[in-house]
């Protein structure tokens, strides 16, 4: 069972929420729509589709007391790469994330690549090239600690410790790509590069596009 409690100031513009359940208690602060926005899903277990969306943001829903899941684009750019505590400049290819979090704690996230310029619903989703990915997409986030995810802009700070989380081979799969190398290998075959070569990207086998993986995450049965 979940009970809400929210305290409201005179004049104030935000509204204190706490929320307590099974797992401990949530404190926040929302502003008025967010107010209006929770007490109108707090008695559904559904989730609804999230109408205005930031910049990267593929698609989102918005469910029971503030939990959501959402599918996050990001274009490919150049990042310091930590393998085995020795940084590489190397360059990424763009990635499209998908997250679930409930009582604001990340429980689920995958990441594939795309090669397609814009995001589209037909973009074909590419394995991941390198480490600290399972097969399916799930990322391994091993002895990080994840931030506690009050809003979806929360998200930004999940990918960036991802691309800066040390990466070793445990994962690694010479299949990831078709030049079919160890990873230390890629790695060196990338620096000095500074567009990722996409056309060494592997089709995935969990979703063919972005509508397939929309279709098997954000609309499935809770």
């Amino acid at each position: 069972m979940r009970t809400i409690q929210l305290t409201l100031e005179e004049g104030s513009p935000t509204v204190d929420v706490t929320i307590k359940h099974t797992d401990g208690i949530i404190k926040k602060k929302i502003n008025h729509y967010q107010l209006s926005e929770l007490l109108n899903i707090s008695t559904s277990d559904d989730y609804r589709t999230i109408g205005h969306l930031p910049d990267g943001y593929v698609n989102g829903q918005i469910g029971k007391l503030g939990d959501f899941k959402c599918i996050v684009s990001y274009k490919g750019k150049r990042l310091l790469f930590n393998y085995y505590d020795i940084e590489y400049l190397i360059p990424f290819p763009s990635c499209v994330f998908y997250f679930k979090c409930k009582n604001q704690k990340l429980i689920s996230s995958k990441v594939f690549t795309f090669k397609t310029k814009s995001i589209l619903k037909t973009s074909k989703l590419y394995t991941y090239p390198f480490g600290n990915v399972y097969s399916n997409g799930d990322i391994c986030w091993g002895g990080n600690l994840l931030p506690n995810l009050t809003t979806l802009k929360d998200i930004d700070d999940v990918v960036r410790l991802f691309f800066c989380s040390k990466t070793n081979n445990d994962l690694y799969n010479i299949n990831n790509t078709k030049l079919k190398k160890s990873q230390d290998k890629l790695i060196k075959y990338l620096v000095g590069k500074k567009i990722f070569p996409t056309d060494i990207l592997v089709l995935n086998s969990y979703a063919k596009n972005i509508e397939e993986l929309q279709q098997r995450l954000l609309e499935e049965v809770e």
